[in-house]
């Protein structure tokens, strides 16, 4: 479609990007061209959508299940994992930038996060429903990190890897070594 207001949007497009960033259509790499910002050092600045496999996004639910408190007792198994697993083949190898929530699954010596699963909302595989394979990120920390409030949102950085890990309370079906790990601000 040709539109009189085409040359004005892409005007206004270059005018908001500062000179000589890329666009956020950049790739990455040879792969396919992601809706994600590439920030320096080819790392792609990825939201949980782009974890989901090509055309799938349009379709998804991105609201997190409400709470489900006591429906077993507080030392209940975590509730059942529904969803899919299908993923997005163009993200593997690729180095990503994902905010996210931390459910830890391991600790060094010193208390501090050595693996856990990176998720899209808080509360993720404590009090509702883990969430889909596909929108969890099993992370090996490079460096072990302590997590002050299990409240906080982090970004995390590192090569993203399609591999699936199953633990006592979900499956994901990425994982990735974390070799960023920064406080969303």
């Amino acid at each position: 479609m040709n539109s009189p207001l085409m040359p004005v949007i892409a005007a206004l497009a270059m005018t908001l990007l500062p000179a000589g960033a890329p666009s956020a259509s950049s790739p990455p790499n040879s792969k396919t061209v992601h809706k994600g910002v590439v920030l320096p050092n080819n790392v792609l600045q990825v939201d949980w959508d782009e974890l989901l496999p090509p055309g799938a996004a349009e379709q998804a639910d991105s609201s997190p299940p409400p709470p489900q408190h006591n429906y077993l007792g507080e030392s209940a198994p975590a509730a059942k994992q529904t969803g899919s697993s299908a993923v997005n083949p163009d993200l593997h190898g690729l180095t990503l930038r994902i905010p996210g929530f931390i459910v830890p699954l391991d600790f060094d010596s010193t208390g501090k996060v050595v693996r856990f699963f990176l998720v899209p909302y808080y509360g993720a595989c404590i009090h509702v429903p883990p969430p889909p394979p596909n929108q969890i990120v099993y992370v090996t920390a490079a460096k072990p990190f302590e997590v002050k409030d299990g409240t906080d949102a982090f970004w995390i950085t590192g090569q993203m890897r399609i591999e699936r890990k199953r633990t006592a309370m979900a499956s994901a079906s990425y994982a990735m070594t974390a070799t960023k790990v920064e406080v969303y601000p």
